[in-house]
């Protein structure tokens, strides 16, 4: 009887070091390891943070009428910088240190007033000779 005792007991022990040195091992291994960082996750990149780049469409007496990328802290000093003005641009009555907006329309004003009268025209602000009556 003594001896089926005994072999309990050592049992007992046995499974009590044996589960005490798994746990030593799964805590080092946990403790050791780092893992990777999924790329969508990646804490390099600010992606929940405002665009740093605002886009603005110039017109007007430019070459080429179009959207241009710049920084968020560009002014019309920094767009006038990177578009290719037309000859007859007046660049005289734009305020260089105002702040551009994101998604903002600039459009650059002409010495030339032959040019707005065309543009009047096109858009229907010149005024007729034709008299009608009115029907209200």
């Amino acid at each position: 009887m003594f001896k089926a005792d005994s072999t309990k007991g050592l049992q007992n022990t046995e499974w009590v070091i044996f589960t005490l040195f798994i746990s030593i091992m799964m805590g080092i291994t946990l403790t050791t390891i780092v893992p990777e960082a999924d790329p969508l996750t990646s804490y390099n990149e600010s992606h929940w943070l405002m665009p740093q780049d605002i886009e603005i469409y110039v017109c007007g007496a430019v070459k080429i009428a179009k959207s241009i990328k710049l920084p968020k802290t560009a002014c019309m000093r920094d767009l006038l910088k990177v578009i290719e003005l037309e000859d007859d641009a007046d660049t005289s009555k734009l305020i260089l240190t105002k702040k551009l907006r994101q998604g903002q329309k600039v459009t650059i004003p002409t010495k030339s007033k032959r040019v707005r009268k065309i543009e009047n025209s096109l858009r229907g602000n010149e005024k007729s000779n034709l008299k009608g009556r009115n029907i209200n």
